[in-house]
């Protein structure tokens, strides 16, 4: 049976607020069961996220790789004293999360100026390692060639890994793809802004007025306008 992972920030996370079941990875495999399923999707990963998830997904000889591009900024910093090894749950027989153990590394998000800390929670370090390290993340995060470097590597990322297949996908609206994106995409299909959180939620696209993930009509919307673009479902169909 062939594999497929999906990889990428919160809007290829399985495991999110209001997203779950009504996740277009999860739809997605309710429309090609052939496969078996890997979500790596994470809340607020970078570049770097990404690539440990792409070893690892090709250790478990996955075919079929779909990545996001995430924010260029963002960044985080593998600090156990363990074996590097996601965690793995399954949601079905063929579909599964991995996650890497939150206790085992830290991530920072320039955009609120935030880093996790797991001290208090049984982490490896103290708070005061935790601290210098939150300095040393803010520093690389804010690094004009470390976000050159980010946007290289995903604009190259079909070329890198030898995958059967790799799918980029642009599902933020970072700035860097001219509203190329499937949110710019959706919101202009329902007449409204890309940024006016209120028309958003009430065109039916958003979770809440204050959280902007898509619904589960915002996830059908994607799934079926953006991600399963004709190449794509070629692909698919390529392994009945």
């Amino acid at each position: 049976m062939k594999k497929i992972a999906f990889i990428g920030d919160s809007f290829s996370a399985y495991k999110h607020t209001g997203q779950y079941k009504n996740h277009w990875s999860w739809k997605l495999a309710q429309q090609f069961p052939q496969y078996e399923y890997y979500n790596y999707g994470a809340g607020g990963v970078g570049a770097d996220y990404c690539q440990w998830c792409m070893l690892d997904a090709k250790r478990r000889e996955v075919d079929i790789v779909f990545i996001n591009r995430t924010y260029l900024s963002r960044t985080s910093l593998l600090n156990g004293d363990c074996d590097f090894e996601f965690n793995y749950e399954p949601i079905s027989p063929l579909y599964s999360v991995l996650e890497l153990d939150k206790l085992q590394h830290m991530w920072y998000s320039a955009s609120n100026d935030f880093y996790s800390t797991m001290h208090d929670k049984g982490g490896p370090w103290s708070a005061k390692d935790e601290a210098h390290m939150g300095i040393a993340l803010r520093c690389k995060a804010l690094s004009s060639m470390y976000q050159d470097h980010n946007m290289k590597w995903f604009d190259n990322v079909k070329n890198l890994y030898n995958f059967k297949h790799i799918i980029p996908l642009e599902l933020i609206d970072d700035g860097t793809n001219d509203g190329s994106n499937a949110f710019a995409m959706m919101a202009a299909a329902h007449n409204v802004h890309k940024r006016d959180t209120n028309a958003l939620f009430h065109a039916g696209l958003t979770v809440s007025l204050t959280d902007t993930h898509w619904s589960p009509y915002g996830n059908d919307w994607a799934l079926e306008n953006y991600i399963l673009s004709e190449e794509t479902v070629n692909i698919l169909d390529m392994y009945v």
